[in-house]
């Protein structure tokens, strides 16, 4: 199921599509044509079948190569939830892989 589809809203407030790699509770990769700063302030939005989650965060670490990393900030507690679910499902498939 991995990679997921989604977006990013950085400094320049528009959404840009994006791939997200790698995800969990405190943050994720992220894959796309432009490149953020780190530091930047960006919301990362994940579509996950018909839902889609946004998460804020900030910009930590940038590899023109493999993308940018993304530590999210507090996640309200719905879409916590919600995240935490989606990856305990993924675990869970791994494992019976």
């Amino acid at each position: 199921m991995r990679p997921f589809d989604g977006t990013f809203s950085g400094a320049s407030g528009g959404a840009t599509r994006c791939r997200i790699t790698d995800i969990s509770l405190g943050g994720g990769v992220i894959q796309c044509l432009s490149s953020p700063t780190p530091g930047d302030t960006t919301v990362v939005s994940v579509i996950i079948g018909n839902h889609t989650l946004s998460f804020p965060g900030t910009v930590v670490y940038v590899d023109s190569t493999i993308g940018f990393a993304v530590q999210f900030k507090q996640i309200p507690g719905e879409e916590l939830d919600e995240l935490a679910r989606l990856l305990a499902a993924l675990d869970g498939s791994k494992a019976s892989a």
